[in-house]
């Protein structure tokens, strides 16, 4: 039996976004537009969000292999998310400490789901473009001289010549450079995994009922502000700040451990301040590709007065 093409493939996974789904109905959630500061009238569906048509595609929108295989080695993770992150939160949430194997678990899925995210996706695009424009002219020199070298007789008219030779060369360079593979495999490498487990945790636990929110960015990506401006590596995943809001209770901040004595630490901090959360919630929302969700409209109503506020 041929096996099924998955079509839509989701950036979130869906039993992530489930932690944060409406009481009343598991596959639903609330919306946020982040750009428009406005709340989505309609309930949205979880299958429906943080998704693409073949995505993971080496050219996102159309079917190829890869896209299959990135489901597949992305689904052995989900599964073992799905198996146990009911019972880490239920350890979270009475302080106790981690095992080394759901510490390392944590960390794979908490590297994964930024690596596979929208930000970083455009980010590393974004970068190899650099590239190709800094890589260009060198290259299309290179292959000009080659050829006229070899076939005087092609290229009679030497700057139509060239000018032909830096077209071909900049859409064949970019060919390489837009090739998703280039972010998506980066979800794939351990060693992010084990340069979390090796920072400081901070568990913050939410004592109210004013929920952490999620996004289409699940985990976020920040400069430690404690890292000076002009320091070389200030941009390095060893050296930011990452947090993950693993459901509405629950929210994890791994940042570098600056003594030997915080490597590794895991600190518990209750959070019993509404504004509090508030602000923690503001980076998802400062951070995110476009929506924000919850299980209910509280922080997204309080925003948009906040913003009216201004």
């Amino acid at each position: 039996m041929e096996k099924q093409v998955t079509k839509n493939q989701h950036i979130v996974p869906q039993r992530h976004l489930r932690k944060f789904s409406l009481t009343s109905d598991k596959n639903k959630l609330k919306a946020f537009d982040c750009d428009l500061i406005k709340i989505l009238n309609k309930d949205q569906s979880i299958i429906s969000v943080c998704s693409g048509h073949f995505h993971y595609a080496l050219e996102p929108g159309t079917e190829d292999k890869y896209s299959q295989a990135v489901e597949d080695a992305f689904g052995n993770l989900e599964t073992w998310y799905g198996d146990n992150i009911e019972r880490i939160e239920k350890s979270l949430l009475s302080q106790e400490k981690l095992s080394d194997s759901d510490r390392f678990g944590l960390s794979c899925v908490i590297a994964n789901f930024f690596f596979r995210g929208q930000n970083f996706r455009r980010e590393s695009l974004s970068a190899l473009k650099e590239l190709v424009d800094w890589m260009q002219p060198t290259v299309s020199e290179h292959i000009f001289s080659g050829v006229s070298k070899k076939y005087p007789d092609i290229f009679t008219d030497k700057k139509k010549g060239k000018e032909i030779a830096d077209k071909v060369t900049q859409n064949e360079l970019q060919k390489v450079a837009g090739k998703t593979s280039h972010a998506t495999q980066r979800a794939f490498d351990v060693g992010h995994a084990n340069t979390l487990t090796r920072k400081k945790w901070d568990i913050f636990l939410n004592k109210t009922e004013y929920p952490f929110i999620t996004s289409d960015e699940a985990v976020i990506d920040l400069m430690d502000p404690r890292i000076p401006e002009n320091y070389m590596l200030r941009g390095a995943w060893l050296l930011k700040t990452q947090i993950f809001n693993l459901s509405p209770k629950v929210s994890i901040s791994l940042t570098f451990p600056f003594t030997e004595d915080l490597r590794g630490k895991v600190e518990y901090r209750e959070m019993n301040n509404k504004g509090d959360i508030f602000r923690h919630n503001l980076f998802y929302v400062n951070f995110s590709h476009k929506y924000a969700y919850a299980p209910n409209t509280d922080f997204f109503k309080d925003l948009i007065a906040f913003e009216d506020k201004k």
